[in-house]
């Protein structure tokens, strides 16, 4: 027998889907995910579980980084951004059993509504919208690759859109990173003078 520990993202068991009106539902992915460990407890029948992650902004689309995209096309969201444009989008959730016999449940779609930005909110998007490694920022707080052009990125909106949305998120996760960023160094520079 397979016990769960944990009915979310993290474990790779549960797998979000994102459908706009078309209710083409395409697989949502974020690379963070998938890294829960095992084993715990064996959900009942008729439990339930809430489970909750963070904001699914930021997508590892498949564009740009294999080679066989019309597969990827038919299953995949394919841009940066989860939700490009503004309107009426579905999520649903399936939630795999792993186990003698494999079970997938799938969970009723949730219907939610993006809103056009506006004001300082609608520059940042602009601004942001084509720059997915920014996305990735403000939903993990790290970087991925050319840490100067998304730090510079980052800084830049912050100086510019006070008023921004986002503007407190941000801030933290700036102040967090470089807080990560210092401590690494105090931690290499340590490790150097151990050697030494």
């Amino acid at each position: 027998m397979f016990f769960l520990k944990e009915t979310d993202v993290n474990t790779g068991y549960l797998k979000l889907y994102i459908a706009s009106s078309d209710q083409q539902f395409k697989k949502y992915f974020d690379s963070n995910w998938k890294r829960g460990k095992m084993p715990g407890v064996t959900p009942g029948a008729g439990q339930s579980k809430k489970s909750q992650t963070d904001i699914l902004l930021w997508n590892f689309s498949p564009a740009n980084r294999f080679s066989n995209l019309e597969e990827f096309d038919k299953s995949h969201i394919m841009t940066d951004y989860a939700f490009l444009k503004s309107g009426v989008y579905f999520i649903k959730a399936f939630l795999i059993i792993p186990g003698q016999h494999l079970e997938k449940m799938e969970i009723k779609p949730l219907q939610i509504v993006i809103n056009e930005p506006k004001g300082e909110d609608l520059e940042v998007w602009n601004k942001i919208k084509n720059e997915g490694e920014v996305g990735y920022f403000i939903q993990h707080g790290s970087v991925r690759t050319d840490k100067e052009k998304v730090l510079q990125s980052v800084e830049k909106i912050l100086q510019e859109y006070a008023d921004s949305y986002l503007t407190d998120g941000l801030t933290q996760k700036l102040e967090k990173f470089h807080s990560g960023e210092q401590r690494r160094k105090e931690l290499i520079a340590k490790a150097k003078t151990k050697s030494s």
